[in-house]
């Protein structure tokens, strides 16, 4: 049997630096391995205002433990967003879903992937600017609104 991978890719690396953005989704993907042992991780993606050749706006993910632990990633990340720390009661229970819609500015950096080409990613998240408003790709579709994959008929 011959194969050929006829698969392309449409991602196209945004332009490095400051981008105003609009947080379109955060998912919990659950039980996840890593680098360092299995975590349960959420992601936060946002639409930036830089369009691809196609005219829609670029997306970009970032993935964190799910932990409200004060030297954890996404408390980090959540405190220079919105310029203050939680409150004790978001504390006890911060609700992920009231960042959805939420204006940012996130600062693009590059990395080398293992590949050797080069990516990109989210390394800051800070306030809106004065007066921003991004809007969000209205083809993207939230994780928890996708229909499941099936492998029904599939052997393997």
């Amino acid at each position: 049997m011959i194969m050929s991978d006829t698969s392309t890719s449409s991602w196209e690396n945004p332009t490095l630096g400051l981008h105003g953005a609009v947080c379109c989704d955060v998912a919990d993907l659950g039980l996840q391995m890593t680098n360092y042992g299995e975590k349960n991780l959420i992601s936060v993606t946002f639409s930036l205002d830089q369009n691809k050749e196609d005219g829609k706006p670029i997306t970009i993910s970032r993935k964190y433990t799910k932990s409200l632990n004060e030297k954890s990633a996404f408390r980090k990340d959540l405190k220079t967003w919105r310029g203050a720390d939680l409150t004790a009661e978001e504390k006890a229970e911060f609700n992920t879903e009231k960042l959805v819609g939420a204006q940012a500015q996130v600062n693009i950096e590059e990395f080398q992937k293992s590949d050797g080409t080069p990516g990109t990613s989210i390394g800051a998240i800070l306030p809106p600017a004065d007066g921003q408003d991004v809007k969000a790709d209205p083809e993207y579709e939230r994780v928890q609104d996708r229909k499941p994959k099936t492998d029904e008929g599939e052997p393997f």
